[in-house]
């Protein structure tokens, strides 16, 4: 079996305010186009005061369209951008 376009899985570490490192793990990310933009959450039930979830774009390689909104330009890691969201509560 030969699979093609299963996107990326970015390796994400988050640490509290103390420096203590309470989520790190590799994160499949789902691509939504071609050029491999790709969508992704995480979960980090404990270690903070708040339980955050995180939504999460990553892009292979990061442009920015005329609009300011960002994009990926090509499937390749050439200029690997995660932009994330966090929810606390």
């Amino acid at each position: 079996v030969y699979l093609l376009g299963n996107g990326y899985a970015p390796t994400v570490t988050i640490r509290n305010a103390q420096g203590v490192e309470v989520f790190h793990d590799s994160v499949a990310f789902l691509p939504q186009d071609a050029n491999m933009t790709s969508l992704g959450v995480i979960k980090v039930a404990d270690g903070m005061p708040q339980q955050l979830g995180l939504i999460g774009f990553f892009y292979p390689t990061m442009d920015t369209l005329t609009s300011g909104a960002l994009t990926s330009t090509y499937g390749d890691l050439e200029y690997p951008v995660l932009t994330l969201r966090v929810y606390a509560g």
